[in-house]
């Protein structure tokens, strides 16, 4: 019954082994379709990736898990506003530079780090992830890193974002893909680098050329962007005519007004005096839901007023306006300390769960180190007791055979003047008998008389002669008795002694005394 109870428990343990084993195999081959998807078709994945237990996985298989998801999530449109699943993919492949996501890993964080206001440290990863992926000519990963971090330094450092504008629009080249339409963002990219530089010819260059590409591919939405550049361009630098006509192209290419457009042709419009189509216009934007729309339309409606002589409504415009700035100020102030309180929590969290994790390891190992260290001093302790009752032994080896010497020598003399079977032994040798003992078996002697102060003095020679270990029959040499007479004789000591109970013979206790 124990046997077949023990079988049917092997068959289990290895059923739930097997069963492990391949759902490990099923997700991973789930996760693999999902990493073959993410880039065409990014929802797929996502839905591929939702039948997937992630608390099952765990090392590179999890880090690859939560890396493809968030990718195909940033994929799909949508922003990575928690880095709870990104940070396991961070962290798994910060510590494996070697590996080929690495550079993605620190890509999508530089990406989060980036949304959620934190662009020291977006900036960062964006670098590490550039520098790598373009040392493994991976030049897409090199591309989307370098254009996020010309977006982080376009109001910092104009002249480092017109760099990495270059620097990104080369990468993009790099790749070979012929795709116009990035190629007119990345020229229109350089030209408002060279804008915030100042620099007008170079400007004005890279808008043509960007404008040129996109007459060429005859798309109307590219050609109506950079047509809003070049009027945003003159506008600038209050050649308004020019920015008027450029905005009006705009118009006819795009066919239809959004937010942005009808702004700059309110704009347009009111540095070139014509006030009832600049009214028109800025009646035209949707009434503002957000703060950025409701200061946009107010700077509108002040410089209109202004433009006017309206003075009384340029200056309540222009109240407004800055009550607008500041509660805009005040709320991004606001959203970035609530951002700031958010990170330092998460990070307080993390670095509270590492320090546990480290408390917990160095428990383990003190735990175990102590575990050895008792086990060491028990075989240690174990050993040195072997050692002494070894010596033991052999002292009381010594004993007996020194005590059979000097028996065996009386008993030689008794033979010789007699011819009598038994042994004598005389004060003399009680005397060296208990000198040796006292001194070579741990003061045995003085231990057995301060225990047994009123032994009789033949009870005590025969504890004395028990102790060096002389057998049964050797003591019939001594006493003349037969066996079971020395037997008997033993059990009444053993009384006498009162170790009856202890359930040891006499023989036992002295040798153990």
């Amino acid at each position: 019954m124990k046997r077949i109870c023990k079988e049917r428990a092997i068959w289990l343990l290895l059923a739930v082994t097997l069963c492990a084993c391949t759902g490990n195999r099923q997700d991973r081959e789930t996760i693999r379709q999902a990493e073959m998807l993410m880039q065409e078709q990014p929802d797929s994945a996502l839905h591929l990736l939702h039948d997937v237990n992630r608390h099952s996985l765990r090392g590179e298989t999890l880090a690859r898990y939560a890396l493809i998801h968030s990718i195909a999530q940033d994929k799909s449109g949508l922003d990575v506003t928690s880095d709870s699943l990104l940070r396991i993919a961070y962290d798994y492949y910060s510590r494996h530079p070697e590996d080929s996501l690495y550079a993605r890993s620190q890509y999508y964080m530089g990406k989060y780090l980036m949304l959620t206001a934190q662009e020291d440290s977006a900036y960062s990863c964006l670098l590490r992830a550039r520098t790598v992926s373009e040392d493994n000519k991976d030049y897409y990963t090199a591309y989307l890193a370098t254009d996020r971090m010309r977006r982080i330094t376009e109001v910092s450092d104009t002249a480092l974002c017109l760099a990495l504008s270059k620097e990104a629009y080369q990468l993009y080249i790099k790749l070979g893909v012929n795709n116009p339409v990035n190629e007119v963002y990345l020229l229109r990219g350089i030209g408002d680098s060279f804008h915030r530089c100042n620099d007008r010819d170079s400007t004005i260059h890279y808008y043509i050329i960007a404008l040129n590409k996109a007459q060429l591919m005859d798309d109307s939405v590219a050609i109506s962007s950079v047509l809003q550049n070049i009027s945003c361009y003159y506008s600038h630098y209050s050649q308004n005519e020019l920015a008027l006509e450029y905005a009006l192209q705009a118009l006819s290419y795009r066919g239809y007004l959004d937010k942005k457009l009808t702004t700059l042709l309110a704009q347009c419009y009111t540095e070139n005096a014509e006030y009832n189509k600049a009214w028109q216009y800025i009646n035209a934007l949707p009434p503002g839901e957000s703060k950025e729309s409701k200061l946009v339309k107010l700077s509108l409606q002040h410089r209109l007023n202004a433009k006017i002589g309206n003075a009384d409504a340029a200056q309540e415009y222009f109240d407004s306006a800055c009550n607008v700035a500041a509660d805009m100020y005040l709320s991004t102030q606001k959203d970035k300390l609530e951002l700031y309180r958010k990170n330092m929590h998460e990070e307080m969290e993390r670095q509270r769960a590492e320090f546990r994790g480290k408390i917990f390891t160095i428990c383990f190992a003190f735990s175990v180190a102590l575990i050895i260290l008792i086990v060491w001093l028990f075989v240690k302790y174990h050993r040195a007791n072997e050692k002494e009752k070894a010596y033991k032994d052999y002292l009381m080896e010594q004993t007996r055979n020194y005590v059979k010497s000097i028996v065996g020598f009386q008993r030689k003399l008794t033979e010789k003047k007699s011819d009598k079977k038994h042994l004598e032994l005389d004060s003399q040798d009680w005397a060296e008998i208990q000198a040796f003992l006292e001194a070579c078996d741990n003061s045995f002697v003085t231990r057995f008389k301060e225990k047994y102060p009123t032994i009789s003095e033949k009870d005590y020679q025969l504890c004395l002669l028990l102790r060096c270990g002389f057998t049964n029959p050797e003591l019939e040499l001594v006493y003349s008795s037969r066996t079971q007479v020395i037997k008997n004789k033993q059990n009444l000591l053993r009384k006498k002694l009162g170790i009856a109970e202890n359930n040891l013979s006499l023989r036992q206790y002295i040798k153990g005394f």
